[in-house]
């Protein structure tokens, strides 16, 4: 996971959980060679997880995400962990995801509902082409499914759908038909 820092403070939260709010050493610490990965891990029992904060941002570099020490680093993690997920900047405005692209399986896109321009996605996607990690989908967060529009009528929709089927059902039984 890489995680934006404040004033040298990382306050971030996994799963709605805060998992801590002291300076602490990351992902950048390990790929300077100031630390080793089974030290910058923060461990949270509820809910069970492990987390690489992004460390001491200062010393970032982006070609840090290209060199041999990223790449044996995500090999160790991926021989510790049966999944391991990579949280990273919007890729339109930093190359550091594409980058992690060149590495990773596989790739999610996460997209803020009503807030961005036509598009932009099909561009993102399109940007993505190429690299290693095949693009699975996206996730569409921000979405007010309260107001009404599409999501509430295809839940309309379900539900009297699914009623329709087991009123269906209970007529049969009641029958004693089949189909």
């Amino acid at each position: 996971f890489f995680f934006q820092a404040e004033d040298g403070i990382r306050d971030y939260k996994v799963t709605g959980v805060q998992t801590c709010a002291l300076p602490i050493s990351g992902l950048i610490d390990v790929l300077s060679g100031e630390v080793d990965v089974e030290s910058a891990i923060v461990h949270k029992e509820s809910p069970d997880i492990d987390v690489l904060p992004a460390g001491n941002m200062l010393n970032a570099d982006a070609e840090m995400l290209e060199g041999g020490a990223f790449k044996r680093l995500l090999h160790q993690l991926e021989s510790m962990y049966d999944v391991v997920v990579i949280d990273g900047p919007p890729v339109l405005l930093a190359s550091d995801s594409q980058l992690i692209a060149n590495h990773a399986d596989a790739i999610v896109m996460v997209v803020r509902a009503m807030s961005e321009q036509r598009g932009m996605v099909a561009r993102v996607a399109r940007q993505l082409q190429g690299h290693r990690a095949e693009l699975l989908g996206l996730i569409l967060n921000g979405v007010k499914s309260s107001a009404g529009g599409y999501f509430r009528k295809n839940y309309q929709d379900f539900y009297r759908y699914n009623q329709a089927s087991i009123d269906l059902a209970a007529r049969r039984k009641a029958t004693g038909t089949k189909r």
